[in-house]
């Protein structure tokens, strides 16, 4: 009986207790304004949103506690070195058609290049970039060297019986394959994407892994796969640490949308005549920002999810100076 009484005595105490709540002020931990930029280098200069980002973009950060929106700079100097000390590019701010606005296809903060500098493998370069009241910052890389495409093989599939798009002329299905030649003498970084153009070699679209026969199937940094275009989001980069010097393999269902000019009429869309495989060789730090960039995305909204912090190699602020070297293979339809 005892024993019973000292129970729910014990019970009533820690329910008491949890239910106390006790407010506890943290101060704010001091922040140092910083200049954040992001810049990549690619040799593949015709298609900017497959392999890099020919714009840099400038920000600053800020304490972890406040809540203005943060936006782009409009104030920096932003400058591209060769190995020499010798500027090769320099940027201007992109203005901003609606001053004092920020639209869906315009951001305070992006520069575009003045001096048609076009990156080589195997050369160093240095970015650089000042913004008023802010320590200057800056960053160095040494492009790879071009990735040897072994083959490639586009095969059409099918169209699966439901369509919800009910377009199957603005859509294309196939199954590709790709072969890289490592080379065994280097640790290698690669990343490949895949677009389709029409006759005239224009740009019909791009084709993205179809997981459709496949449900359970989601992105594996083991195995190499294709990624998606744009910056942030679907990569799929590739370290040769399992397979150095060997022949690097591909094979994934994809499917792809027209995105080109749509007048309404679907006889005026242009028929999809080549797959063009684009395989880019990484620097280390732009493929280890795409790792940490894919678990900071994993993570979500979940307050129970470890730390994800983007990797940076922008010195002393934050953010990543990429680069990559690209080769094509275009095949015919």
């Amino acid at each position: 009986m005892k024993n019973i009484i000292f129970s729910l005595l014990a019970l009533s105490a820690m329910l008491g207790l949890a239910a106390c709540e006790t407010a506890i002020d943290v101060p704010a931990p001091p922040h140092t304004p910083r200049i954040s930029l992001l810049y990549i280098l690619n040799t593949d200069t015709r298609d900017s949103a497959v392999l890099g980002q020919r714009q840099v973009f400038v920000s600053s950060s800020q304490g972890v506690f406040e809540t203005k929106r943060l936006t782009g700079r409009t104030d920096a100097t932003v400058e591209v070195q060769d190995a020499s000390g010798t500027v090769i590019e320099r940027f201007q701010p992109i203005a901003n058609p609606s001053p004092g606005t920020n639209s869906y296809f315009y951001y305070d903060g992006y520069y575009r290049p003045t001096m048609g500098f076009v990156a080589r493998p195997g050369q160093t370069y240095t970015i650089r970039a000042k913004v008023p009241g802010l320590e200057t910052v800056e960053s160095s890389l040494t492009l790879p060297a071009t990735p040897v495409i072994a083959s490639a093989t586009y095969t059409p599939r099918t169209p699966p019986r439901s369509d919800p798009y009910n377009s199957y002329q603005q859509r294309v299905f196939g199954h590709l394959t790709l072969a890289v030649a490592d080379n065994a003498a280097t640790t290698d970084y690669y990343i490949a994407y895949a677009r389709v153009l029409d006759e005239r070699g224009r740009l019909w679209g791009y084709l993205e892994r179809d997981n459709s026969n496949n449900s359970n199937d989601v992105s594996n940094l083991q195995r190499f796969e294709l990624s998606g275009i744009g910056i942030l989001y679907n990569k799929s980069p590739y370290a040769d640490t399992n397979g150095n010097g060997q022949q690097l393999s591909l094979a994934n269902d994809v499917q792809g949308y027209y995105n080109g000019r749509y007048t309404g009429n679907p006889a005026d869309i242009p028929a999809p005549a080549y797959v063009e495989v684009v395989v880019g060789s990484l620097t280390r730090d732009m493929y280890l920002f795409y790792q940490s960039l894919g678990r900071y995305n994993n993570t979500g909204d979940n307050p129970f999810a470890e730390p994800a912090p983007l990797f940076s190699n922008i010195r002393p602020g934050y953010g990543l100076f990429g680069g990559t070297s690209a080769t094509t293979y275009r095949i015919r339809l």
